[in-house]
């Protein structure tokens, strides 16, 4: 097993030994998630278009990149 395995499966356990639901674990991935975008914004824009880019589509992102700048007027 890997150390990732082996962490999801010990979490697990604690999980279901404390009658933790998935929806009680919401506020906490938000919270990573969150954490995690801002670790992005502040690394600057090479940080912000790497992680874009490593979960979408350039083309559609690249519309996207359109849009806000029509938006902000430029």
């Amino acid at each position: 097993m890997s150390g990732m395995t082996d962490a999801v499966a010990y979490l697990l356990d604690v999980a279901a030994e404390t009658g933790l639901t998935a929806h009680d674990l919401d506020e906490l991935v938000c919270d990573a998630k969150s954490a995690e975008a801002a670790a992005v914004n502040n690394d600057g824009m090479h940080a912000q278009l790497t992680y874009l880019a490593a979960g979408g589509d350039a083309g559609v992102i690249a519309a996207q990149l359109r849009n806000l700048a029509r938006e902000a007027g430029r």
